[in-house]
């Protein structure tokens, strides 16, 4: 038999539907069984909205007779399409969220004994739209496990009139078969094109007709499915047993089966199926057979098989995770607490999950206040979450003991509510931490004191109260002396136990009863103090006083003895937005106690403020200066002693002043170094003697050589020879024949820097000459470990040396120790013509000074050098 006859013997069985007919005669219903099929596929396809399926549903309904239309438990339609309602007037969906009315009485009781009975029924409607009457055939059929219905309404009108119905009736009969037997031929169509297994059970449970998706699932042909057990028999042999049991309960007690199940394909694969199947009663009630639908949920089931697995990995993560995890419900209650919280909080999930909030877990003394406000926010009073974000709270430990917490909330609604999840960690390290990094910012790390950051935030708290109560707060400076020996006799060890030794000594001169005291390092070899609660400056001098003294008793440090001095400035103010106009007070004071010749300490004074104006003017002056070429170079002739001849220059800066005239080093240099303006002028100072020393070498028919002066701050640039390279190579000067001079005072300042720029500049060519040498600490070890190429003796030993033996040995003693070291001399300050003799005398060679020529422009020594190279 092939399929079609299948499905003719189906509808051939009796009708197990029950008619409701419009009157008391019989309606004679359609192939039920085929129309039960068809609405099991509907409600398949309809249970995923806007899948391919309903749209391809909705599109073969449109060009049929009928109806299809659900119900929901408030008897309201959900779904509404089809052909069949533009003999209604209606279109798709316009009847969707309207009560069960436009079938009258008879579709809400068909529905009611529907839902009461959980069986299908089929009734008759009729009535008119705009005048034109209709007549549908209805067939009704329950949702399983649900109070909803399903129903497929078949347009009949054209096989109903409404006059002498009676004796028509038979016409009408016919009528209707004839459309019958065509709506069941569109059903076949449907059944056969539907994208789900639609297929028919026999009463003793075999299959009377499957479609060609049931095949294509199974892997099986007709006759294979059609055959005893066949189709039990593509159940996997684990669910075999439940799903006979399940179709045996469909027939006795007409219970829907909705399952999903295992399938064997021929080839051995698996494929995962739900399967859906209604019972179809005859009018006595008992079972004349089943429809029922199969979809393929295998890509399903391994999506959820897989969605399991991540649920597990991350239940996995969140139980390993480093971070506390909690959720609680919208309540606040807790219901996940993970294996990081319990160790955070000290306890476990079991004593929290269910019985705690989540402010439970925080400090008493602000858990009540959290809490309200969290309720508050729950309930819309407030637009924020505390907590929502990232926050750092105080937590409380199950032993009593406190633990801060930082804990960021995110909040979601699912099906069961608002729910929130907090991930916390303990940040007690992290403080830690911070407090440590806080207290290295804000305190030296040698004495322990608090630094030049936190001295002045406490300087201006100081000064702030001293506004409110009228009483002055001084500022000290304190400045160790002579500690740049001992480091480099000793070690820089040894200078910093020194320092915290005097650190000590200072906090001890500071016992006295009065005021109150704050002391800090802010230097090397710099300690401030301020002093609060005074009423005169004068009090604070008996601290400085105690300073000078306890600083200047030796110290005992490298298993050795060792002296420094103390320098103390002291300034006064009560301003709270003056705090670094009175450390700089303090700061001049104390340099100005540096000079003086006997007290160790100074107190500010307007004077000395003249002095800071003068000095800022000056630098204002110096910067205008630059800009507007006012700075000049003059040069001072080198000679060689034997015959007078100049030799050399030394290149001396000097600033034409518009009102002042020529201005001296001694009054702008000073500045430029603290301004940093020596480093740019030193780069124009630099090239403009070499440019003039290639004009000479071009012009003129002798040999000279350049010396120009170096700054401290010039030698500490990383890139002074780079700069010396190229301005060489620029101006085309030759480097044997450019000195670069520098004293013993800037080696000492930082020797390693000192060694690493002048082995830089020695690379270049250039030579290095040691000014005003025996004025320092250590020049023996400096011509030693230095690159030095020149001595430029001081002419404070030039002085006296026609008339003193002491200077005459002193600069022999220096002519021998360069002659074995094979440098080159030159004596500075040669004003007399008994100094020059007396100089010759000793062997040496090269001089400098008034007696000579004094410093002039480049052209006058030109003029100079082109009479024959002697002044």
């Amino acid at each position: 038999m092939g399929e079609d006859e299948h499905v003719r013997g189906a509808s051939d069985a009796a009708h197990p539907v029950r008619a409701v007919a419009e009157a008391d005669d019989a309606v004679q219903p359609v192939d039920e069984s085929m129309a039960m099929a068809f609405t099991s596929f509907a409600m398949e396809v309809l249970g995923a909205p806007g899948s391919a399926g309903e749209r391809h549903l909705r599109s073969i309904a449109s060009v049929l007779p009928i109806v299809v239309w659900a119900i929901d438990e408030d008897r309201r339609f959900t779904t509404c399409f089809g052909g069949g309602q533009r003999r209604l007037g209606l279109d798709d969906d316009v009847l969707v969220g309207q009560p069960i009315t436009v079938f009258g009485e008879l579709g809400a009781e068909a529905v009611e004994r529907v839902v009461a009975e959980a069986s299908p029924h089929a009734f008759m409607a009729t009535g008119e739209t705009d005048g034109a009457p209709w007549q549908f055939w209805n067939l009704v059929t329950p949702v399983p496990e649900s109070r909803r219905v399903m129903a497929i309404s078949l347009d009949t009108t054209d096989q109903y009139v409404t006059a002498e119905r009676l004796e028509a009736h038979s016409r009408i009969n016919r009528s209707v078969a004839e459309a019958l037997r065509d709506s069941e031929e569109r059903f076949r169509l449907l059944a056969t094109e539907a994208p789900i297994g639609i297929f028919v059970l026999a009463p003793d449970s075999s299959l009377l007709y499957a479609n060609p998706q049931v095949r294509e699932q199974t892997g099986r042909t007709l006759e294979d499915l059609l055959s005893p057990n066949g189709a039990f028999e593509t159940i996997h042999p684990d669910d075999r047993p439940q799903f006979i049991d399940a179709v045996r309960r469909l027939f006795d007690d007409h219970e829907p089966l909705l399952a999903e199940y295992r399938i064997v394909r021929p080839d051995g694969s698996l494929r995962w199926v739900r399967v859906r199947i209604s019972a179809l009663l005859d009018e006595h009630g008992a079972a004349a057979g089943a429809v029922g639908s199969s979809a393929d949920v295998t890509d399903h089931r391994v999506a959820e098989e897989r969605l399991a697995e991540r649920e597990e990995r991350l239940r996995a993560i969140v139980e390993t995770a480093a971070e506390g995890i909690v959720t609680t419900d919208g309540s606040g209650t807790i219901l996940e607490f993970n294996a990081a919280a319990e160790r955070i909080f000290g306890v476990d999930s079991d004593q929290v999950i269910g019985r705690l909030r989540w402010t439970d877990l925080l400090a008493p003394e602000v858990r009540d206040g959290f809490q309200a406000r969290f309720e508050s926010y729950l309930s819309g009073a407030s637009p924020t979450l505390v907590g929502l974000g990232t926050h750092e709270l105080p937590g409380w430990r199950a032993d009593g003991t406190p633990v801060p917490i930082e804990l960021a909330v995110t909040e979601v609604t699912t099906g069961e509510g608002r729910l929130f999840t907090g991930v916390l960690r303990d940040i007690s390290e992290r403080l830690e931490f911070e407090h440590r990094l806080e207290h290295m910012a804000t305190h030296d790390p040698a004495t322990g004191l608090a630094n030049r950051v936190l001295f002045r935030a406490q300087l201006e708290d100081a000064l702030e109260r001293a506004r409110r109560t009228g009483r002055a707060v001084s500022v000290l400076f304190v400045e160790i002396d002579r500690l740049a020996p001992v480091i480099e006799s000793l070690g820089h060890e040894a200078g910093d136990e020194l320092i915290r030794v005097a650190a000590e000594r200072i906090e001890r001169a500071l016992e006295a009863p009065i005021g109150f005291t704050t002391l800090a390092r802010i230097g090397t070899a710099t300690f401030a103090v301020a002093v609060e609660d005074l009423d005169d400056v004068t009090e604070v001098v008996g601290f400085a006083t105690a300073i000078v003294e306890a600083v200047n008793e030796p110290f005992e440090v490298a298993g050795d003895e060792a002296f420094v001095d103390a320098t103390v400035g002291i300034a006064a103010g009560d301003d709270p937005d003056a705090a670094e106009t009175l450390i700089a007070n303090a700061a001049l004071a104390m340099g100005r106690a540096r000079t003086a010749s006997v007290a160790r300490y100074e107190v500010f004074d307007e004077d000395m403020r003249g002095a800071v104006e003068h000095r800022r003017r000056t630098e204002l002056a110096l910067r205008r200066g630059r800009e507007r070429d006012e700075l000049v170079l003059h040069y001072q002739p080198v000679i060689h002693l034997d015959d007078e001849r100049v030799v050399g220059v030394e290149a001396l800066l000097r600033w034409r002043h518009p009102e002042r005239g020529l201005v001296g080093p001694n009054e702008f240099i000073p500045v430029a170094e603290d301004s940093g303006l020596i480093v740019p002028i030193g780069a124009w100072v630099l090239r403009q003697a070499c440019e003039q020393l290639a004009a000479w070498q071009d012009a003129l028919d002798v040999e000279l050589s350049v010396a120009i002066n170096l700054s401290a701050r010039q030698l500490t640039e990383p890139d002074l020879a780079d700069v010396v390279a190229t301005v060489l190579a620029e101006t085309g000067a030759r480097p044997d024949r450019v000195t670069f001079e520098l004293t013993e005072t800037m080696l000492l300042a930082d020797a390693a820097i000192a060694r690493r720029t002048l082995d830089e500049l020695k690379a270049t060519g250039v030579r290095i000459a040691l000014d005003d040498f025996g004025t320092g600490y250590s020049s023996l070890t400096y011509l030693l470990d230095f690159p030095i190429d020149v001595v430029k003796v001081d002419r404070s030993f030039v002085q006296h040396v026609d008339e003193s033996s002491r200077d005459r040995s002193i600069v022999a003693a220096v002519l021998s120790l360069a002659s074995t070291l094979e440098l080159d001399v030159v004596v500075e300050g040669v004003e007399t013509t008994a100094q020059a003799d007396a100089l010759r005398s000793l062997g040496c060679t090269y001089g400098q000074g008034f007696l000579f020529a004094r410093p002039m422009p480049a052209d006058e020594l030109a003029g100079l050098l082109d009479q024959g190279s002697r002044p």
